[in-house]
C-alpha cells in the first residue's frame, strides 16, 4: 500500500519541529493549522503551515536567520506562566543551536488571522567549536504527582542540579556536555548574565552527536539522560548529580549517530513498571534497542540500511492505548526509510527521498488519532508521510497474530 504523501520544499533539511497553536489562537481554519519549523543548512528556518489539502507547499509564512553557520539541531518549549512573566501566553519559544557553538532562543507568535511572526529573544554564546545537539529538562514533564513550587530559585543545592527548574543540556565537538540555566535564556537576560550551571569534560573521546533526555513518569525515579558520540560509545547520565551510571554495551562499530528513549510507562499503565529502552543507530548501518535498567541489549539489527543510518524517530502511541505499537522510524544515505517494531522487524519501508535522510519527527494532529512522519533530507524536500504509521500501528489484530506464532 503506498502512503499519502505531500512535500515541503524546505532547502536542505537538519532538524524538524512541529507547533499546534493552542485553541485560544484559533478564530478560523486557518489559525488552527499547525506550524512546521524547518532549519537548513543554509542557516535559516522556514516556517510553514501544514495544510492536508495542499500537496505541494512551497511559500512558508514566513522566515527566520539567526544563525550564521549550518543549524544542527532545535527544540520547541512553551514555557509554564510559572517560570516566567514574559511568558503568560504561552509564547512558544524555538532553540536552536548551530556549528559556530551558538544556541539561539526566539520566538515564533501565532496571532489570530495572521501569519507567524518571530522575534530574537536571546543567543547564547557556548565558546564551543561548534554544538551539534541539544535536549530540554521540563520539571513539568517529571512525575505527574511531583510538585516543585517550593524550588523554583537556584540552579545548584549542595552540588546537586535543582530539578525544579528547566535546563538545556549540549554537546558538541568539546567532547563535553554543558548544562545551561534554561529559565534565564527565557527571561532574556543580559549578555552579561552567566548560564552555565555545570559541566561535564570529557564525557566522550569524541564529538557528542545526540543527547536525548527520560523524564520518568513515576516521582520515585530519578531524570535521566542518554548521550551518544562519535567514538561509538552510548552513555546514561543521571541528570540530578551528572553522575555517569554506566556505558551500554558497545555493538556498533562506526560513529552513534542518533538515539532515543521508549518508556513504556507513558505509553499504558503497567503494574510491573516495565524498563524504557534506548534505541541508538549508528554510521555502520545498524540500529540496537537496550533495557534502560539491566543494560542488556535486547535488538541489535546489523543490516537495517545498507548505507549509514542518520535519522531516527520512535513512535510511542497516546497514553492507555496499549493495544497499539510503538515503533521506530530510521531513515539513512541509502535513501530510505524503514519502520520497525520493537523486536526489530521490518514492517514497511518508504519511497520518496532521492538524497540521505537527514532529520525524522513524528507527530500526532490535535484531535486526530493518525500520526504523520515528517522527513527531510539533503535534496532540498521534506516529506509528509500521512498514512505510513497507523496502517501497522492501529492493528492489534496483527500484533496478536504474530505474538501467537512467536509462543
Amino acid at each position: 500500500r503506498t502512503s499519502r504523501t505531500r512535500r515541503f520544499l524546505t532547502g536542505d533539511v537538519t532538524t524538524i519541529e512541529v507547533y499546534t497553536p493552542p485553541p485560544s489562537f484559533a478564530c478560523d481554519i486557518q489559525d488552527q493549522l499547525p506550524q512546521v519549523l524547518i532549519g537548513s543548512v543554509d542557516s535559516w528556518f522556514k516556517i510553514f503551515a501544514y495544510d492536508e489539502k495542499i500537496s505541494v507547499i512551497s511559500q512558508p509564512l514566513t522566515t527566520a536567520k539567526y544563525h550564521d553557520k549550518r543549524i544542527n539541531d532545535g527544540r520547541i518549549f512553551v514555557p509554564a506562566p510559572s517560570y516566567s512573566h514574559q511568558n503568560e501566553n504561552e509564547v512558544p519559544l524555538m532553540i536552536s543551536a548551530d556549528g559556530n557553538g551558538n544556541i539561539v532562543v526566539w520566538k515564533f507568535k501565532i496571532q489570530a488571522g495572521e501569519s507567524p511572526s518571530t522575534h530574537h529573544e536571546r543567543t547564547l554564546v557556548t565558546g564551543e567549536e561548534m554544538i551539534l545537539t541539544i535536549d530540554i529538562y521540563d520539571p513539568d514533564r517529571y512525575g505527574r504527582d511531583r510538585d516543585f513550587q517550593h524550588r523554583r530559585t537556584g540552579k545548584i543545592t549542595n552540588g546537586k542540579v535543582n530539578l525544579g527548574l528547566p535546563c538545556l543540556i549540549s554537546g558538541g565537538g568539546e567532547k563535553s556536555i554543558k548544562i545551561w540555566d534554561f529559565l534565564g535564556l527565557c527571561k532574556g537576560l543580559t549578555n552579561t548574565t552567566p548560564h552555565l550551571i555545570a559541566e561535564i569534560p570529557n564525557a566522550h573521546a569524541h564529538n557528542i552527536r545526540s543527547i536525548v533526555i527520560h523524564h520518568p513518569v513515576s516521582k520515585d525515579e530519578d531524570p535521566l539522560f542518554v548521550t551518544g558520540s562519535y567514538d561509538m560509545t552510548t552513555k546514561l547520565w543521571k541528570l540530578e548529580t551528572l553522575e555517569l551510571l554506566y556505558e551500554f554495551q558497545p555493538v556498533h562499530t562506526n560513529y552513534v549517530f542518533a538515539t532515543a528513549i521508549y518508556d513504556p510507562n507513558t505509553h499504558y499503565a503497567a503494574p510491573e513498571n516495565p524498563s524504557p529502552a534506548v534505541i541508538t543507530c549508528s554510521y555502520d548501518g545498524s540500529f540496537a534497542i537496550h533495557d534502560m535498567r539491566t543494560k542488556e541489549v535486547l535488538v541489535h539489527r546489523r543490516d537495517a540500511h545498507k548505507d549509514s543510518i542518520t535519522a531516527l524517530a520512535v513512535y510511542t502511541p497516546p497514553y492507555g492505548n496499549k493495544d497499539e505499537s510503538a515503533l521506530i522510524i530510521t531513515g539513512s544515505i541509502d535513501c530510505l526509510i524503514h519502520i520497525w517494531n520493537m523486536r526489530g522487524e521490518k514492517i514497511q519501508t518508504l519511497y520518496g527521498h532521492k538524497n540521505r535522510v537527514c532529520t525524522i519527527k513524528v507527530y500526532i494532529p490535535l484531535g486526530k488519532k493518525h500520526p504523520v512522519i515528517f522527513s527531510g533530507d539533503d535534496d532540498g524536500v521534506t516529506i509528509v508521510w500521512e498514512d505510513s504509521l497507523y496502517q501497522y500501528s492501529f492493528m492489534p489484530l496483527r500484533e496478536m497474530l504474530t505474538n501467537a506464532f512467536e509462543l
